[in-house]
């Protein structure tokens, strides 16, 4: 599937991860959260992106 997906991949256990933590009220669990979240957003926009220019070309 490529780099794109195993990316997104890798950030969606980490998001999973970082669920359970917040659930367990772990210090540190909220941000990490928000820090996944941002970069899984920056995942999506690129992969966006990248689809948008292939359809044009």
């Amino acid at each position: 599937m490529g780099a794109a997906f195993d990316d997104w991949q890798a950030l969606s256990l980490k998001y999973e991860a970082a669920i359970e933590a917040l659930r367990r009220c772990e210090p540190g669990a909220a941000e990490a959260l928000m820090k996944i979240s941002r970069e899984l957003q920056t995942c999506e926009g690129a992969n966006a992106e990248r689809s948008a220019a292939a359809k044009r070309h």
